[in-house]
């Protein structure tokens, strides 16, 4: 009995102390010698059951890219090594408990080109904020193209909430535009006594205000006949933008994209073409740098 005792102490001694692995040796020559011993395995096994199934749970036969044995615990502490990303930077995103499809290129049925989503993609910093005017088919690839804080501002309607349905970790805001494609053209390019009439911040929520944001993205609303234009979306960002934010203006090739980028914007450092794609003709995005007065 007294010596089942100072086994039993030594033991536990040993299970705190000593490397796992090399416990496990221990506990085999323990085992034989209490056998011998004592010839009462069973008694031995029901006092040290939790403390077997303990040595069990924790060693492995995992191995790392040397092929080094390692242990559980040790895969605990490293778990970014193996686990897949995870972009959930939203309380919407968070409460959805299911995987979803990571973007690391354009989704079908996206009309931006390669070069022009290529050309925004590498002035977004790992973690930058970005700003994207504009719901589509494209919006889970810029979700996913940093780590930071990415909001969709969109008209309300149909559009936004198709978009809002099939991707509900989107975090997006709807808006309303008062401006008219044509109509509005002649009455703000050249009266910059009004140009605060363009201003929708107001119905934007403090987040959109607050953040600093690194890029956005004009790419709404419509600029056809009977549309709002962009006049209010391009003059809003001018006024969302810090020192540095780079402004990228889709369908650049058009009246209003480009006069009243001119005017609102400053010169684009570069302007990015995209061929034809089917029935869908070649159009240019302006990349501007906003330098605050």
């Amino acid at each position: 009995m007294k010596c089942r005792k100072i086994m039993s102490v030594f033991l536990n001694y040993a299970f705190r102390k000593v490397n796992a692995c090399k416990v496990t040796v221990f506990l085999t020559v323990i085992l034989v010698s209490s056998v011998i011993l004592t010839s009462d395995l069973p008694l031995f096994l029901r006092t040290h059951r939790h403390t077997i199934s303990h040595v069990q749970e924790q060693i492995i036969p995992v191995r790392n890219s040397a092929g080094k044995h390692i242990l559980e615990t040790d895969l605990r502490d490293n778990v970014h090594l193996n686990k897949k990303t995870e972009i959930k930077r939203n309380e919407i995103e968070k409460s959805i408990p299911k995987n979803r499809t990571v973007w690391n290129k354009l989704p079908p049925g996206t009309q931006m080109g390669k070069r022009q989503a290529a050309a925004i993609r590498k002035v977004i910093p790992p973690d930058g904020n970005l700003l994207v005017w504009g719901l589509g088919n494209d919006s889970p690839f810029w979700h996913d193209s940093t780590q930071g804080k990415v909001i969709f501002i969109e008209p309300a309607g149909f559009w936004f909430k198709k978009i809002t349905d099939e991707y509900p970790y989107l975090e997006a805001y709807p808006v309303n535009y008062t401006t008219e494609t044509v109509k509005s053209f002649d009455k703000y390019i050249n009266n910059r006594d009004i140009w605060s009439d363009l201003d929708i911040r107001s119905q934007l929520p403090p987040v959109v205000k607050q953040t600093q944001w690194n890029v956005i993205i004009v790419d709404a609303p419509p600029g056809y006949k009977g549309a709002p234009g962009r006049y209010q979306s391009i003059y809003t960002s001018s006024l969302l933008a810090r020192n540095g934010t780079h402004i990228f203006v889709d369908d650049y090739e058009r009246k209003v994209e480009k006069q009243f980028s001119l005017k609102m914007l400053g010169t684009p450092i570069e302007v990015v073409k995209r061929s034809p794609k089917g029935i869908i003709g070649a159009n240019e995005q302006a990349h501007f740098i906003h330098i605050s007065a």
